[in-house]
């Protein structure tokens, strides 16, 4: 039998030409999401010089993309494969960022931060982890919060009310529908994925666990079906 993470390891390490595909087909909104955080940014971010703290980077290209509008001095990404560092390291070296690149599962790199950022970014990697986990994710993510920071979470979630069972139904039928884009062994490893690794919470269920923590200022500014970018902050007078 599989375990999450040996699911989650096989489909990274072993079939990352995968994840390319759905990249490349957009089937997440990846496209849609960075040009909204890339706005966003634009608009409050684009004066200042920024710390960017990347949990779950992968091979940083979502977050080059994305921040393409920011001035990023400096840019911790944190992630528990050493391929994935690898891919991030060719990545970042066509940028001018500062980049710092941690071997470590996010939520334990957390714990042991001393330094602050000015946006905490996340994409695509909280519904992986249990719910109990998702609230230790903001318990230690206001800690390295510049107080006129922002976590920028972008992730899969489920509508109000909603099961995980019927979510994965849903989810599942939705990618299936697309074997233009995957091979039949492809898509079952994706399925396989998604039925073993995903856990989303609900919206409301997030926004609970921030305000928790003091993070008042809430904003949706990506909304595709499961696929959302929220933005969290302290409240500002």
């Amino acid at each position: 039998m599989m375990t999450t993470t040996s699911v989650s390891a096989q489909l990274f390490v072993n079939a990352w030409q995968v994840y390319k595909k759905i990249l490349n087909a957009n089937l997440m909104y990846h496209q849609e999401i960075n040009n909204a955080i890339s706005a966003y940014c634009h608009q409050h971010l684009s004066k200042q010089a920024i710390h960017l703290l990347d949990l779950g980077c992968g091979d940083a290209s979502q977050a080059i993309q994305a921040f393409s509008s920011c001035h990023v001095t400096h840019y911790t990404g944190c992630d528990s494969s050493n391929t994935a560092l690898d891919e991030a390291r060719k990545c970042l070296a066509y940028t001018q960022w500062q980049a710092n690149l941690i071997l470590s599962d996010l939520i334990d790199a957390l714990a042991q931060m001393t330094q602050q950022y000015h946006v905490i970014y996340i994409s695509y990697v909280l519904h992986h982890y249990p719910f109990e986990d998702k609230k230790r994710f903001f318990e230690y993510a206001v800690k390295r919060l510049h107080p006129q920071g922002r976590i920028m979470m972008v992730d899969v979630m489920r509508e109000p009310q909603q099961s995980r069972q019927v979510y994965l139904k849903q989810y599942c039928d939705r990618l299936t529908r697309h074997q233009d884009i995957l091979s039949p062994a492809e898509m079952d490893l994706v399925v396989q994925h998604v039925q073993a690794c995903d856990f989303p919470a609900e919206l409301q269920e997030l926004e609970h666990y921030a305000l928790q923590h003091g993070l008042s200022q809430i904003e949706l500014i990506a909304n595709h079906g499961a696929h959302k970018a929220i933005v969290f902050q302290f409240e500002h007078e």
